[in-house]
């Protein structure tokens, strides 16, 4: 499918003067499927050029809030990916296979659409009912422990913290108000017991149960 815009007449952003074209340039950019079929769009851009000696401006092809510069998909195509993959469940695998491209293509969208959103919901137990604390292990990392603390109810991340230590523990959950703390009525620990003493302290009206993330 080939766009393009009807502009005709185009001022250059350098001194204003009424830019002459220089033709246009196509490019290959894959857009939201259509049927459940792979669609590619040709962008047919413009290419300008200021007539005036003295300005630097010199040649430039015009844009679109639609396409990004180079990008492989349309800006449409990239947040629906991000949504597929974060709010359907969509593994990325296929909805690359869906939309033509490759994995680190759909990858790059999620990364910018969802980070954002996750980082709203990390780092607060306001309205947590159900609180979760986990011990995680790094495989790369010269520090290699950490402690996850996840809201069980929703199954969302709210926190990762460095080490796996009742101090880590402790810092998370100090940094809560006690009312903001008080509203946790359960708490469910692994295996590791270093968690017990904070919880117990700082989340004194929950109940505590340990094992119950092994199950």
């Amino acid at each position: 499918m080939l766009v393009e815009t009807t502009a005709s007449v185009v001022g250059c952003s350098g001194c204003g003067t009424r830019a002459r074209s220089k033709g246009r340039r196509r490019t290959r950019v894959r857009d939201l499927p259509v049927g459940g079929r792979p669609t590619v769009l040709v962008w047919c851009m413009g290419v300008w050029r200021c007539p005036e000696a003295a300005c630097d401006v010199g040649s430039w092809s015009e844009t679109s809030p639609h396409f990004r510069s180079r990008a492989v998909l349309s800006e449409r195509a990239r947040r629906e990916a991000a949504r597929w993959v974060g709010e359907d469940g969509v593994s990325v695998a296929s909805v690359a296979r869906g939309l033509g491209v490759g994995w680190s293509t759909v990858m790059d969208a999620v990364r910018e659409f969802g980070e954002p959103l996750v980082e709203e919901q990390l780092g607060s137990l306001a309205g947590v009912r159900s609180l979760g604390m986990d011990e995680h292990r790094w495989r790369s990392r010269p520090d290699r422990w950490a402690t996850g603390f996840v809201d069980l109810e929703w199954g969302w991340l709210l926190e990762v913290v460095q080490g796996r230590s009742g101090a880590a523990a402790r810092g998370f959950l100090a940094s809560e108000n006690a009312e903001v703390r008080a509203g946790v009525g359960v708490v469910a620990l692994e295996p590791w017991r270093g968690y017990l003493t904070p919880a117990r302290e700082l989340l004194p009206e929950a109940t505590v149960t340990v094992d119950a993330l092994c199950t």
